[in-house]
């Protein structure tokens, strides 16, 4: 039977191009499960959304508004986050937020690539090696004779794995204001300087506030539209 919503008919493969997309990530949670009832379930998902969708495009039309206008009038109407919320948040899921060791680096790069050899580009490292030895300033450096230059340098704040493994290796055995000799990575020839570093950890309160923010955020934004589509599907015709 076709289904159809506030007299629209829709086409069934709709739903089977939802269901479609949705069968990777469905069944990474659904391992175990009878593949019969798991397919009857993932249908069951697929024409929601779809009815979903089409009830917040009719609704758009009707108010001369685009559907993602519509979406940002409806989530926008949600209550101030207190901070109050946030360090109840911040209690209850404390070791969530667990971190483990960051550092703040910066970087001098000579790339080895097509256009520069490798004892090219060891020699342009080792002439910038010279010059921090000599006292010269990092940043100053790296913003004159690196291949990535600007900010001094600047990689932020990064943990184990965010980086290449010879990376990693080479500076998270250093201490705040250290800096290391010349090693090699895929991309060429480092030398990197680590400014600071924050032990593994749960981060405080007013570290994390503005993620926790945005999370509560992000939370209150999508049960507003929940709650405004469950208002629309109250109201719908829906048949099939």
């Amino acid at each position: 039977m076709t289904l159809v919503v506030n007299g629209e008919a829709i086409d069934d493969a709709a739903i089977r191009e939802e269901a479609r997309s949705m069968r990777p990530r469905y069944y990474e949670t659904m391992q175990g499960a009878d593949p019969i009832a798991a397919e009857i379930q993932l249908r069951e998902w697929s024409r929601e959304n779809v009815i979903e969708r089409v009830l917040l495009r009719q609704e758009a039309t009707r108010r001369g508004v685009t559907l993602e206008a519509l979406i940002e009038q409806v989530s926008s109407k949600i209550s101030a986050i207190r901070y109050k919320d946030v360090g109840e948040f911040y209690r209850k899921h404390k070791q969530s937020l667990r971190v483990p060791e960051t550092i703040h680096a910066a970087h001098i790069v000579k790339n080895v690539d097509e256009n520069t050899a490798e004892e090219q580009a060891l020699q342009a490292i080792r002439a910038a090696e010279g010059e921090l030895k000599a006292g010269a300033d990092f940043a100053q450096v790296a913003d004159r004779l690196s291949d990535c230059p600007g900010n001094g340098g600047d990689l932020g704040w990064f943990q184990p794995g965010q980086m290449v493994t010879e990376f990693d290796e080479a500076v998270f055995q250093l201490a705040a204001g250290q800096t290391s000799g010349i090693f090699r990575t895929m991309f060429g020839f480092h030398s990197a300087r680590v400014m600071e570093r924050r032990p593994a950890g749960v981060p405080g309160l007013m570290d994390v506030r503005a993620q926790i923010e945005e999370m509560l955020r992000k939370d209150k934004q999508q049960k507003a539209l929940e709650q405004f589509v469950d208002a629309l599907k109250a109201r719908a015709a829906i048949e099939g």
